[in-house]
């Protein structure tokens, strides 16, 4: 299916041009046009239009470079392998077409196109970042576009539209799953370890070379399909906590050396049952199902962990490898200093900018960096360094052992009651505590605190 945008503007002038998206590793066609642009027209003469494609890219390749790019950067590989000929955008064309809109007038630019678009698929209008996922969101958008023979939905999770009947399948599992969570009667903390034991059952599985990277990555892809990577553990783990309430964030990593990046989660836990309460940085990916670890399950270290543990591990910067990025950092959480400027602040903002947008969404605050900053009395020095401070101290620590092995106990035997093949009781949590990976190894003290008086269930 090739994707055709149609960018609608009265200042528009009618052309066309063509694209490579590395990251759905397609073709896409982009039409600048006015709300006078007849699609039926434009697309009715295929030789001509495929020539004024074709002719894009040549305009593309020597713009590239003349401007010292490099012709075989991943960007523009249509072009790196030949320059595109007519043959081949009208090969294109004759593929199955996916038109979206943006711009001016959208509803009334569709009415006016319908018949031909009728013959095609479309992308019904939905924001940036999709539809909730909700039945009767999804039936109330396609209420408002009933002349749409072939509708496409774009749902929160995902990056590409999907079929009607996709999009339901999709709403469907995620509530499901939600709702069974719901019915177990765990706590916040239980929740949490049940769905990240449910996720990491799936096996690594990456797309086929030339395949959409969302293949492994969107959410009805990962749901409907069988491949799931890094980015995708945490777009399932994310989308079904949020459905329980839970306060949880994706946290993308850059590579430190290049290549490929990561993908883990952060999240705000406030469990009163076991005391635990703060700010952790989980890795669904790293604990998941492997051949070369058949007890996978009894592996807990990546789960509910403070960012500074992940430093010893990783290839990756994130917030573990930010704190330590800037000596300033030592001398801004000693105290508070009153020769710290509000440029000295503003500067370590910018360092830190993506994990300061989020831990505040975290906790429910106003954005950080929307504090104002022009006038140094609002806010103040010390409540800008308060504040930041505050969020520090949230996730300093790992959650208690005891406490952390004891929801794990729990939610074992639920777990067991629903697949005699997974174990729980004593022996279990043994050989989960021997492999956590913790300075604290109180083992007597901890299987008493789990199990009471050292003496534990008997291991299934």
């Amino acid at each position: 299916m090739v994707r055709v945008k149609v960018d609608i503007s009265n200042s528009n002038d009618g052309n066309v041009e063509i694209e490579f998206d590395t990251y759905r590793q397609d073709y896409e066609i982009w039409v600048h046009a006015t709300p006078e642009t007849d699609l039926a027209t434009l697309f009715g003469d295929k030789a001509k239009l495929a020539s004024e494609i074709a002719e894009s890219g040549d305009r593309q390749l020597d713009e590239f470079i003349a401007a010292g790019l490099e012709v075989d950067d991943s960007s523009f590989d249509f072009i790196s392998r030949k320059k595109i000929s007519d043959s081949d955008v009208e090969e294109l064309l004759d593929d199955q077409l996916l038109f979206m809109f943006y711009g001016s007038s959208i509803s009334e630019y569709m009415d006016d196109n319908i018949d031909f678009l009728n013959e095609h698929s479309v992308l019904l209008p939905a924001g940036d970042l999709g539809i909730v996922l909700d039945m009767k969101a999804l039936d109330s958008k396609l209420a408002e576009y009933p002349n749409i023979r072939n509708p496409y939905i774009l749902l929160e999770g995902n990056v590409s539209g999907v079929p009607v009947e996709a999009a339901r399948d999709t709403i469907s599992y995620i509530n499901q799953v939600s709702e069974h969570v719901k019915s177990l009667g765990l706590s916040p903390l239980e929740e949490v370890i049940y769905v990240y034991d449910q996720i990491r059952q799936r096996e690594y599985s990456e797309e086929l070379d030339g395949e959409s990277y969302e293949k492994s990555r969107g959410l009805s892809d990962i749901i409907l399909g069988n491949n799931i990577v890094c980015a995708g553990y945490s777009n399932l783990y994310i989308t079904i906590l949020k459905k329980l309430g839970h306060n949880i964030e994706e946290f993308p990593l850059d590579s430190l050396h290049g290549g490929k990046g990561h993908s883990r989660v952060i999240m705000k836990i406030d469990d009163d049952k076991y005391d635990v309460h703060g700010i952790f940085e989980s890795d669904p990916t790293w604990a998941s199902k492997s051949a070369e670890d058949p007890d996978y399950l009894d592996n807990y270290s990546f789960l509910l962990r403070r960012p500074s543990y992940f430093r010893s591990y990783d290839r990756f910067s994130g917030v573990s490898n930010n704190l330590e990025s800037n000596k300033a950092i030592t001398g801004l959480f000693n105290g508070y200093k009153e020769d710290y400027t509000i440029t000295d602040y503003i500067q370590w903002i910018n360092d830190f900018k993506s994990l300061l947008i989020t831990v505040p969404k975290l906790c429910g605050d106003e954005p950080l960096l929307s504090m104002p900053i022009g006038n140094i009395e609002r806010p103040t020095r010390r409540d800008f360094y308060e504040r930041i401070k505050g969020y520090f101290d949230m996730f300093s620590k790992d959650p208690d052992i005891p406490s952390l092995m004891s929801a794990i106990s729990t939610v074992r035997e639920v777990e067991q009651k629903e697949n005699p093949e997974i174990s729980s009781g004593r022996e279990t949590i043994e050989r989960v505590f021997d492999r956590y990976d913790s300075d604290v190894k109180d083992h007597d003290g901890t299987m008493k605190v789990v199990f009471g008086n050292g003496i534990g269930k008997n291991n299934s």
